[in-house]
Protein backbone atom coordinates (compact mmCIF):
# COMPACT_ATOMS: atom_id res chain seq x y z
CA UNK A 1 0.00 0.00 0.00
CA UNK A 2 1.26 3.44 -0.87
CA UNK A 3 2.20 5.79 1.93
CA UNK A 4 -0.36 8.34 0.70
CA UNK A 5 -3.14 5.74 1.06
CA UNK A 6 -1.89 4.86 4.53
CA UNK A 7 -1.94 8.51 5.59
CA UNK A 8 -5.42 8.95 4.11
CA UNK A 9 -6.78 5.95 6.04
CA UNK A 10 -5.07 7.13 9.24
CA UNK A 11 -6.70 10.54 8.94
CA UNK A 12 -10.04 8.88 8.18
CA UNK A 13 -9.68 6.69 11.27
CA UNK A 14 -8.78 9.59 13.55
CA UNK A 15 -11.71 11.62 12.25
CA UNK A 16 -14.05 8.66 12.77
CA UNK A 17 -12.85 8.34 16.37
CA UNK A 18 -13.51 12.01 17.02
CA UNK A 19 -16.86 12.29 15.21
CA UNK A 20 -18.60 8.90 15.18
CA UNK A 21 -19.52 6.51 18.00
CA UNK A 22 -16.73 4.38 19.47
CA UNK A 23 -17.79 1.21 17.67
CA UNK A 24 -17.34 2.79 14.21
CA UNK A 25 -13.72 3.60 14.98
CA UNK A 26 -13.17 0.15 16.43
CA UNK A 27 -14.50 -1.63 13.36
CA UNK A 28 -12.50 0.64 11.07
CA UNK A 29 -9.31 0.09 13.09
CA UNK A 30 -9.67 -3.69 12.95
CA UNK A 31 -10.41 -3.61 9.23
CA UNK A 32 -7.39 -1.36 8.59
CA UNK A 33 -5.16 -3.71 10.54
CA UNK A 34 -5.86 -6.44 8.01
CA UNK A 35 -5.51 -4.08 5.03
CA UNK A 36 -2.35 -2.17 5.95
CA UNK A 37 0.99 -3.90 6.43
CA UNK A 38 2.38 -3.58 9.96
CA UNK A 39 -0.35 -1.30 11.24
CA UNK A 40 1.41 0.12 14.30
CA UNK A 41 -1.12 2.93 14.48
CA UNK A 42 -3.53 0.51 16.17
CA UNK A 43 -1.69 1.00 19.46
CA UNK A 44 -1.92 4.80 19.11
CA UNK A 45 -5.61 4.45 18.27
CA UNK A 46 -6.08 2.50 21.49
CA UNK A 47 -4.38 5.30 23.40
CA UNK A 48 -6.60 7.86 21.65
CA UNK A 49 -9.69 5.87 22.65
CA UNK A 50 -8.46 5.87 26.25
CA UNK A 51 -7.96 9.61 26.20
CA UNK A 52 -11.35 10.36 24.63
CA UNK A 53 -13.60 7.68 26.12
CA UNK A 54 -11.65 5.86 28.81
CA UNK A 55 -11.24 6.19 32.52
CA UNK A 56 -7.53 6.92 32.38
CA UNK A 57 -6.40 3.41 33.24
CA UNK A 58 -5.17 2.68 29.68
CA UNK A 59 -7.26 -0.49 29.40
CA UNK A 60 -7.99 0.10 25.74
CA UNK A 61 -4.33 0.76 24.95
CA UNK A 62 -3.36 -2.54 26.54
CA UNK A 63 -6.20 -4.28 24.71
CA UNK A 64 -5.12 -2.71 21.40
CA UNK A 65 -1.56 -3.89 22.01
CA UNK A 66 -2.79 -7.41 22.71
CA UNK A 67 -5.03 -7.34 19.62
CA UNK A 68 -2.07 -6.12 17.57
CA UNK A 69 -0.09 -9.19 18.66
CA UNK A 70 -3.02 -11.57 18.05
CA UNK A 71 -3.91 -10.12 14.65
CA UNK A 72 -0.25 -10.15 13.66
CA UNK A 73 -0.11 -13.85 14.45
CA UNK A 74 -3.35 -14.40 12.51
CA UNK A 75 -1.98 -12.55 9.49
CA UNK A 76 0.94 -14.94 9.35
CA UNK A 77 -1.12 -18.09 9.82
CA UNK A 78 -4.21 -17.40 7.70
CA UNK A 79 -4.11 -18.98 4.28
CA UNK A 80 -5.45 -16.11 2.22
CA UNK A 81 -2.71 -13.66 3.20
CA UNK A 82 0.18 -13.06 0.85
CA UNK A 83 3.39 -14.54 2.26
CA UNK A 84 5.47 -11.69 0.77
CA UNK A 85 3.67 -9.25 3.04
CA UNK A 86 5.71 -9.94 6.21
Amino acid sequence: MKISNRIFFDILLFISIAVFPWWVGTILAIWLFFVIIRYYELIFVGFLFDVLYGTGALYITLTASLLWLIFGWLEIHLRFYDQKKG
